[in-house]
């Protein structure tokens, strides 16, 4: 029941007891019922204006209950949003947390590893200190030996500018020859004609030795190559090889510093700048 509705029925209940009391009165004392019922009819009057006023209150609270249910409604929606935005961002958190142990073992382990291999290091730098003063022996050893092999290197680099130029004349003249003698070799085919196996004449009384290069470098802006065989294949210093690669004559290298397992020598020829890591060396050139 609403408060209106009461409001009536506490009107209609007072106005019942005012009735009932108005012709009681009015049984018991008829000349004065016209004054009474107008004292009543000023009462009801009043009550009326109250009931009106009530309702209007009434009303009025009702809108302000509505208006305050809607406002709390709209508090309690953002207050559920807010509560669901804090669940999303603490499971974010709590995967952030998730990764961030996962990397703090990681680190852990990592950590270890490092600390057993810096103890490692510690024990092995003791090691290489030893190593390092034998090393500084060696290196004192190895400069001396250096500076002689300058020494050598320019007297040696000295006598072969004197014959680098006779050299490179006749490596031309050893191309343009090949050349001239691949044109003959074409006309003789050409006409039908057989030619015979070129000949390419020996390092007579040098054994045959062959290897290849494995790597080329400037020295004081001369050409070098070093290849992989050495005194204990024969070889000897000052000793020529012919490089090659294939059927093309590429250029020599004259030795000049002989270890067991490889040697190093100067490069002169025509086509110098073909030569590469792989590329053949020989003693003699098979005809």
């Amino acid at each position: 029941m609403s408060a209106l509705t009461k409001v009536f029925v506490l009107l209609l209940v007072v106005c019942s007891l005012l009735l009932s009391a108005g012709l009681i009165v009015w049984v018991s004392n008829v000349q004065n019922y016209a004054q009474a019922l107008s004292s009543k009819d000023t009462a009801l009057a009043s009550l009326r204006t109250e009931a009106e006023a009530s309702k209007a209150s009434a009303q009025a609270q009702q809108a302000q209950l509505a208006a305050l249910t809607q406002s709390t409604n709209a508090a309690i929606e953002a207050k559920n949003k807010a509560v669901q935005d804090a669940q999303v961002a603490a499971a974010a958190k709590d995967t952030q947390i998730a990764a961030l142990q996962k990397q703090l073992a990681i680190q852990s382990v990592q950590l270890t590893s490092t600390t057993e291999a810096m103890q490692s290091a510690q024990a092995q730098a003791s090691k290489l200190t030893g190593e390092v003063a034998d090393l500084r022996n060696q290196t004192n050893e190895t400069l001396v030996r250096n500076s002689q092999l300058n020494e050598r290197l320019s007297e040696v680099t000295n006598k072969l500018d004197a014959t680098e130029r006779e050299r490179k004349f006749l490596a031309e003249q050893l191309t343009q020859t090949q050349q001239q003698a691949n044109a003959f070799s074409a006309q003789l085919a050409d006409a039908g004609l057989a030619p015979s196996p070129a000949y390419t004449p020996r390092n007579i009384g040098s054994p045959l030795i062959r290897g290849a290069v494995t790597e080329t470098r400037p020295i004081a802006g001369v050409p070098y190559a070093t290849i992989n065989i050495g005194a204990s294949d024969g070889v000897q210093r000052g000793m020529e090889f012919k490089v090659i690669q294939g059927a093309d004559f590429l250029g020599t290298l004259t030795v000049e510093m002989v270890d067991a397992k490889e040697a190093t020598g100067r490069l002169q020829g025509p086509r110098l700048n073909q030569i590469r890591n792989g590329s053949e060396v020989t003693t003699q050139i098979r005809g």
